[in-house]
């Protein structure tokens, strides 16, 4: 005959795993989320919550190697296993590997992003517990926060998500403004996203690239109106040509910060004034760390991915076109229209704004 445990695993139902928890049935719960640092960020105000709501149970986050920095030294987790690999891959040979080594050790997986991978996973890691269990598909029209949120919240959670949260001391941030000579006040400007990378729709259309001309203007401008310095980030060693190549084109002076670990990232981002950025993780970070951000949208939609900021300054720009936002799906633009249309100007007075 199983266990209590096992025999009530059958139902997959909140109140009765809430009970779970609650009388200490469970004692070790892991959470997954292995994708992108946006994707990470934003499942952080739903991790912080069910710390908070479970102070007792002992919190594992399985996260990717790509990510981790995210969520070194977080005190809403217990403990970070990384994966090399996506979601996805925990079906696979690395992930019955990840199975096998954890297997008997937690009673619950939080299913932050639920697909049917991570039920295949939790029964080779012996998890009796999968919350929500099965593949749900994310809607469009409602913030990607609010429903990692809602899905886990049955569980006990307070009513509404918090911030995003990164966890990075004031010392490491001092340490990397000297390593780095960053003694000016400066904004910073990440042009590039995973789209840079040549990803492109029919007709060559870039969804998220706002060109290349427009950033020159803006580091101009910047510089004339506002006499602070102006910093480029790169999250690849493409994009790092990339910007050099629009600071050389910009008749005002910008640096250019390339080969920057994901920790330096973040402490960059905490030190500018502004940052300036397109759909992509940076974005979430400055949005995390708290730094007034501008985010320059085309064709995603900003209820799904705009910057989830409570209580924190945040601006989106868009163009107001009919086809907006597309994603970049079914797509018959001979230009990238919604990102060439949105204007320097506006980006300037938004900065102004932000200052």
């Amino acid at each position: 005959m199983g266990t209590t445990l096992e025999r009530e695993a059958a139902t997959e139902d909140a109140a009765t795993i809430r009970a779970a928890i609650e009388n200490g049935a469970v004692r070790e719960v892991i959470a997954v989320r292995a994708s992108r640092l946006g994707d990470l960020l934003m499942t952080t105000p739903t991790l912080v919550a069910f710390r908070a709501r479970f102070p007792k149970v002992r919190l594992t986050l399985l996260t990717n190697r790509y990510s981790f920095d995210l969520v070194r030294g977080a005190s809403f987790v217990d403990e970070v296993t990384v994966f090399d690999g996506k979601e996805a891959d925990l079906a696979g040979r690395r992930g019955r590997a990840l199975a096998q080594s954890i297997a008997g050790r937690f009673q619950v997986l939080l299913a932050l992003r639920p697909r049917t991978e991570l039920d295949a996973f939790a029964a080779r890691a012996a998890i009796p517990w999968v919350y929500p269990r099965g593949a749900q598909s994310d809607r469009r029209d409602r913030h990607v926060v609010e429903q990692c949120y809602e899905r886990i919240a049955p569980l006990g959670l307070a009513a509404d998500p918090g911030p995003l949260t990164i966890t990075i001391a004031q010392a490491e941030v001092e340490e990397l403004r000297a390593r780095l000579a960053l003694n000016e006040p400066f904004v910073l400007f990440h042009p590039g996203c995973d789209e840079t990378r040549g990803l492109r729709l029919r007709r060559g259309v870039r969804r998220r690239v706002w060109p290349s001309a427009h950033w020159v203007r803006l580091i101009e401008a910047t510089r004339d109106r506002f006499g602070l310095q102006v910093v480029l980030s790169a999250g690849s060693l493409l994009e790092g040509h990339i910007n050099d190549a629009i600071a050389r084109e910009a008749r005002a002076p910008a640096r250019c910060l390339q080969g920057l670990s994901l920790r330096d990232l973040i402490g960059v981002t905490k030190l500018a004034r502004a940052c300036v950025t397109v759909d992509t993780g940076p974005l979430h970070l400055a949005t995390a760390v708290g730094t007034a951000l501008i985010g320059l949208y085309g064709p995603s939609p900003v209820t799904y991915t705009g910057p989830w900021a409570p209580g924190r300054s945040a601006t989106t720009l868009h163009v107001d076109l009919p086809c907006m936002p597309c994603q970049g799906k079914n797509v018959h633009c001979p230009r990238n229209v919604c990102m060439e249309e949105l204007s320097v100007d506006r980006v300037v007075e938004a900065i102004a704004a932000a200052l």
